[in-house]
């Protein structure tokens, strides 16, 4: 009778922790700490001559970001299906009317083996291939659709929105259909919001072959996909402006020691008429011209011991304005290494040209910035009773492999 007693004692102790876990949420804390000291040159018009003006070295903090992710597995009908929220916020530019801290992530998601749904505010998928830039927003006038509402330069309003997204898989999750509806943030030319966030302004369907992270050396694509963008210009005869999409990840390589990876995306937007070159200066009409725009990253990845140390990148960019005979160009050249875990330097080069007409417009005709950055990324998991379908900082931009 004692030993039974003490048996079940001893079971019922055992379990408890079990029983817990099925109730208390799952915690993640995630973020980076990303700090830049940026400077260059710029030739910009000054009355009536070109002058080159030097910008003196600057600490620059934007992109640095807290995520907060409390998930839970659910149970008996619905096991090995996952819920959670998540909250987050950046720092965004200093002179981004977004203000000086942004809510970038809140909201709900339930996701399962084959499929995943996401609603609340998060980061638009509004591109195909992501590329190795210090910041995601060094390449917002090459590589993403961009808001056809913002009358002013405020990259978080380009680059995060309300929105509700499904994402299905199948072929043992190498094939990925994407549908998503967005809302996204309206300003006026002084950078003051109209409506933030209210109805539907882009309408989006994705579709790609994508390698699973842990096999991501094993093929010749990583990813390759096609996206369709639409956004309804009600001021213009309830027009639909369209955005297509296309790109690919290729391994060179398939050495997961020391990669060689290469990155093309190329982008089409049919446009409106009656954009003149001088409109291109505002973000919502340069959204709306007919464009061109394609951008080609060559990487070269070290992981000693599969530890992620050196990545070596060169980027180039190319937006296309064939209606105003207007063109942009840029060139990004950057080393990154990893003194630690987790914790990167490194160096990031850029230049930029505009064509003759764009110049008067956009006011400089060249710049050259050189950013000399520090980055500590970190995520800690509490709770952790299951594995994730994804790193949770994959939510933001990330410039380390």
């Amino acid at each position: 009778m004692n030993r039974t007693f003490l048996l079940l004692a001893l079971g019922t102790f055992l379990a408890l922790p079990l029983g817990a876990q099925e109730v208390v949420p799952r915690i993640t804390l995630a973020g980076r700490g990303l700090v830049s000291l940026n400077g260059g040159l710029l030739d910009r018009f000054q009355g009536d001559r070109w002058s080159t003006d030097f910008e003196q070295m600057a600490a620059d903090f934007s992109d640095t970001h807290l995520l907060l992710r409390l998930d839970r597995k659910i149970y008996g009908i619905n096991r090995n299906q996952v819920a959670g929220t998540v909250l987050g916020l950046t720092f965004p530019d200093a002179e981004s009317p977004a203000g000086p801290v942004y809510f970038s992530q809140a909201h709900f998601f339930w996701w399962s083996r084959n499929w995943e749904f996401l609603v609340g505010r998060a980061r638009l998928e509004n591109f195909v291939v992501e590329f190795p830039t210090l910041r995601d927003d060094d390449l917002l006038d090459y590589a993403f659709v961009r808001n056809a509402f913002l009358y002013t330069e405020a990259p978080e309003y380009e680059l995060y929105g309300n929105l509700a997204r499904l994402s299905l898989y199948q072929g043992q999750s190498r094939w990925q259909e994407t549908f998503q509806v967005a809302s996204l943030t309206q300003t006026d030319a002084e950078g003051r919001t109209e409506a933030e966030l209210a109805g539907i302004q882009r309408v989006s369907a994705e579709v790609a072959y994508r390698l699973p992270e842990p096999l991501r050396f094993s093929g010749l694509f990583r990813k390759i996909g096609v996206r369709l963008d639409l956004q309804p210009l009600e001021d213009s005869g309830n027009q639909w402006l369209s955005t297509v999409t296309a790109g690919a990840d290729i391994n060179l390589s398939p050495n997961p020691l020391a990669n060689w990876r290469l990155r093309v995306q190329a982008q089409y937007t049919p446009g409106q008429d009656g954009i003149a070159v001088q409109d291109l200066a505002i973000p919502a009409r340069a959204a709306r011209a007919r464009s061109f725009g394609g951008v080609v990253s060559l990487s070269f990845l070290r992981r000693p011991y599969q530890v992620p140390r050196l990545l070596v990148a060169l980027t180039g960019a190319l937006r296309s304005y064939p209606d105003q005979e207007a063109w942009r160009a840029k060139a990004i050249a950057g080393v990154f290494y990893q003194i630690g875990a987790e914790v990167d330097v490194g160096l990031q080069y850029e230049a930029e040209a505009v064509s003759q007409g764009l110049r008067d417009a956009l006011g400089f005709r060249n710049s050259h910035s050189l950013k000399f950055l520090f980055s500590f990324e970190y995520e800690a998991l509490f709770n952790h009773y299951f594995t994730d379908r994804e790193t949770l900082l994959n939510l933001e931009h990330g410039f380390a492999p």
